[in-house]
């Protein structure tokens, strides 16, 4: 019976796919349905309602992917559907050339391409030595998950709508930090913890999505990050909420960095390593933390 795995399949699949390693021999193959979301990125801070038609798009195909090779393949005894969080599919499958599934899935391969090669590609290939690449590629997955929840919560126009109004029910000032260095987030949480409430992520993704979901009064946004760097969060964000009050922290000394954060609506910076005193002057001095803060003194 095929198998449908679609909780923690990343690890279940880096697991399956070693174990087959030493099965090249046995007809095991792979079937790879990638979707592309490379210009989500650009669409969503442009365009927001050709951005959110796209992720539908890529929403419904998927379900009518998987459900598909579930339907054809349900009685298969040696075949895993792995369904992932950012929506690609992934099928491991023991059959050779001469097998039906191996002719219906090359048409059905065709059918994807005739209908949405737009949005997905696809591969059909027996496993070989350079699935141990595709094992280290899986070391990014959690990234493009991110990518994705960033861009479910983006298209989600009325959150974006209650950013506002999250911040006239809060009694204490929140403070988002992205910052991907453990230790500097901790002593930012130990510089701050008296004066607000801190959030933490590592990645420019995370911290989209949880502007959005959080309406925090101030970020504080590292500009070197994996994935997407902070210029992207910092693009974003501003696109998200005009009246967002975003500090770049930077180890560098570089000027152009500066001067391009400020062009795009940083209202301040500050050096690593951080000096309390002053990152706490930095955050009670911006606008939306003093607007909480004035409300909450009064109330």
């Amino acid at each position: 019976m095929l198998k449908l795995i679609n909780h923690d399949s990343e690890q279940y699949f880096i697991d399956h796919l070693k174990a087959l390693q030493s099965e090249k021999d046995k007809d095991w193959m792979r079937l790879s349905i990638n979707f592309k979301r490379d210009d989500l990125f650009r669409q969503m801070t442009g365009s927001p309602l050709t951005a959110k038609r796209r992720i539908t798009q890529i929403n419904e195909t998927h379900l009518a992917i998987w459900s598909a090779l579930q339907q054809k393949l349900h009685e298969h005894p040696h075949a895993s559907l792995y369904l992932f969080g950012d929506k690609d599919i992934m099928l491991l499958i023991q059959m050779n050339m001469d097998d039906p599934c191996y002719e219906w899935l090359q048409n059905y391969i065709g059918h994807l391409h005739t209908e949405h090669e737009d949005i997905l590609q696809t591969r059909l290939m027996p496993l070989n030595t350079a699935d141990v690449e595709t094992i280290e590629d899986l070391s990014t997955y959690n990234l493009s998950l991110k990518e994705w929840q960033m861009f479910e919560t983006l298209s989600d126009t009325l959150k974006r709508r209650t950013i506002s109004r999250l911040r006239d029910l809060r009694e204490k000032p929140v403070v988002l930090v992205v910052e991907d260095d453990q230790y500097v987030a901790y002593q930012i949480e130990s510089f701050l913890k008296d004066i607000a409430g801190v959030i933490f992520v590592k990645t420019a993704e995370e911290a989209v999505k949880t502007y959005i979901d959080m309406a925090p009064e101030c970020v504080l946004l590292d500009i070197h990050l994996p994935g997407r760097n902070g210029f992207d969060a910092l693009h974003c964000i501003k696109k998200i909420d005009n009246d967002a009050n975003v500090v770049v922290l930077t180890g560098d000394k570089v000027g152009r960095h500066v001067e391009r954060a400020h062009d795009m609506g940083a209202m301040s910076f500050m050096e690593k390593p951080l000096a309390r005193d002053y990152l706490v002057s930095v955050v009670q001095s911006m606008p939306l933390y003093r607007k909480t803060h004035a409300s909450h003194k009064r109330g």
